[in-house]
């Protein structure tokens, strides 16, 4: 769900399309511009989270001195060039996407929007797990926004958490 909102508030403000790298790092021009971490509080007996803290990264800026070096072929900004009031209307427009799903609380609504936005469907990728790492191709993203893949040997899993790794390439825009 914030995922989507991010995506929604960056496309505004910048008028570019970001898209979703599973589970939650938003991407631009196939660079990483935000990472979104959230601790859920529980869940009622109708499905509602009680409460969530959310953190929320965004690259706005690119730094005067650049990325470190071991970031820069990965960490992207949202906006090329200094906007009068980026920052405020970007928090803004985030917190009001996630609201409004929020409320509605229906999730058909982000979880297609959510597909839309991302970047892993039909492309092959290498899940990091514990055991050692496996490459898969990407099937979907469930109604539960977990990642159904197929490794190669031919097995399907379904992944509720977890990493996964992507060669982007970057998009001239």
């Amino acid at each position: 769900m914030v995922a989507v909102a991010v995506c929604d508030a960056l496309e505004k403000v910048t008028g570019r399309k970001p898209g979703i790298k599973w589970v939650n790092d938003i991407f631009l021009d196939g660079r990483k511009v935000c990472g979104i971490l959230t601790e859920a509080g529980g869940v009622t007996s109708d499905g509602r989270v009680p409460f969530a803290v959310l953190g929320i990264g965004v690259n706005l800026y690119k730094p005067e001195e650049d990325f470190p070096e071991e970031l820069r072929a990965i960490a992207g900004a949202a906006l090329r060039e200094q906007v009068s009031d980026a920052k405020n209307r970007l928090a803004a427009e985030i917190l009001n996407g996630v609201m409004q799903y929020y409320r509605q609380w229906d999730q058909a609504k982000y979880v297609d929007r959510y597909r839309e936005n991302s970047i892993v469907i039909g492309k092959e990728v290498e899940v990091l797990l514990p055991e050692g790492n496996r490459k898969a191709k990407v099937l979907t993203v469930d109604n539960d926004c977990h990642l159904l893949v197929q490794y190669e040997s031919g097995e399907k899993a379904v992944l509720s958490s977890g990493e996964i790794s992507i060669r982007l390439q970057e998009e001239e825009t």
